[in-house]
């Protein structure tokens, strides 16, 4: 009788041993990220799917939660896209800063030929010159064809002010001189004819220079 009643406690024990585990719960696997952004010492990579989607071409992303309302102390973004998935060879992922109640403005882009870069984002002001109190990102992906009208329109831009830069210190210089005996305007428009040469050529070999030395 002992026999069987320690018989029957290891068949009631290793009861269902032999049957099949019931699957585990899968969890959901994240979204693609389309792209993503890095503000330079100051966020990790922010995925495509942290940006609020306006459409199938168009992402913002409200940074007062992100920065606690510091947007202003924050001041380039890389703007990279992982693979070849998102664009063709005609488009382009452009990004766009908006602050307080200004208009969205351009800031450059990345392509398949191009993936990632580094932009500044220069914050719009208020007309009083005061900081916003709030700022977004925008990204959007457009024809090649008509963000080069833009590129174009930022380039002419550095290249109006390198021009103000040297007339400003030409105006500086002649204040000394007076009838400019040394020929510093000739110094002038030779340094300025090369910069031009370079910056047409690359127009950020300043700041490559800076970052190589």
């Amino acid at each position: 009788r002992n026999f069987l009643d320690l018989l029957h406690y290891h068949l009631r024990a290793t009861e269902g041993s032999d049957k099949t585990p019931e699957p585990m719960a899968l969890v959901p696997a994240p979204p693609p990220m389309l792209f993503g952004a890095v503000f330079v010492r100051k966020s990790f990579v922010i995925s495509s799917d942290s940006f609020a989607r306006a459409d199938a071409t168009h992402w913002t992303l409200d940074l007062a939660p992100l920065l606690q309302g510091a947007y202003h102390e924050v001041r380039d973004v890389c703007l990279f896209i992982p693979n070849a998935n998102l664009l063709d060879n005609n488009s382009a992922l452009v990004l766009y800063v908006q602050a307080g109640n200004s208009p969205w403005e351009y800031r450059g882009c990345v392509s398949n030929v191009q993936p990632s870069e580094v932009f500044p984002l220069n914050w719009p002001l208020n007309p009083d010159g005061t900081v916003g109190p709030n700022a977004q990102i925008g990204v959007s992906v457009e024809p090649t064809a008509e963000v080069v009208g833009k590129e174009q329109q930022v380039l002419g831009s550095k290249e109006e002010f390198a021009k103000r830069v040297a007339m400003d210190l030409f105006r500086y210089m002649e204040s000394f001189i007076g009838d400019d005996r040394l020929g510093v305007g000739n110094v002038i428009d030779n340094w300025f004819n090369k910069f031009l040469h370079k910056f047409r050529r690359d127009p950020n070999y300043l700041t490559r220079n800076k970052e190589q030395s």
